[in-house]
């Protein structure tokens, strides 16, 4: 596995955060992400390799700049190259579930519970973003093939709030496989 980071960006502002500069917008330079793929590339022939985007909050990116990343490094040599994303979900709209889908990424969801147990996880103005999360709503559904939450909380099971996926109109089961 390799663990790749789009942006130091992140658009919250977590109080336990260990990214010290979390609030600047760097993004990784076609020439970085080039010379990671190359290695990739060279590993994926000796064994799968999975790229995990995490950050800062690699959605915040956008689309587009981690499609044009995840471009550059192929499909593998004798063995395939995987990418997958963490992601605090905030920002998880159709474009990302269509890019999830088509690319078959794994998504985690970085949580710390339901509810007031999540009171730690909030925007640079203090609000706690609990309800934000695309795939924190309470709806779970399924983005498509490989798209999965990080964490699901039901209230049958937990006693607390559910969590759940949020990117399509399938119901994903409450172990997250389809």
């Amino acid at each position: 596995m390799v663990l790749a980071q789009p942006t130091t960006l992140c658009n919250l502002d977590d109080t336990y955060c260990y990214l010290p500069e979390r609030a600047v917008a760097r993004r990784m330079t076609a020439e970085v992400a080039d010379a990671v793929a190359a290695g990739v590339g060279e590993w994926s022939r000796e064994h799968p390799v999975a790229v995990l985007w995490h950050g800062g909050e690699p959605l915040a990116a956008g689309v587009a700049y981690l499609r044009f990343l995840m471009d550059r490094f192929g499909q593998g040599e004798d063995h395939l190259v995987t990418h997958a994303v963490q992601t605090n979900a905030t920002l998880i709209d159709e474009r990302w579930c269509e890019l999830f889908a088509t690319r078959g990424m794994r998504v985690g969801v970085s949580l710390d519970g339901a509810g007031k147990a999540n009171a730690a996880r909030v925007d640079r103005r203090g609000h706690v973003t609990t309800d934000r999360g695309r795939l924190l709503g309470g709806r779970p559904h399924d983005a498509g093939p490989g798209v999965r939450p990080g964490l699901q909380l039901h209230p049958g099971r937990t006693g607390r709030d559910s969590a759940g996926a949020s990117c399509g109109a399938r119901q994903c089961p409450a172990d997250g496989h389809p």
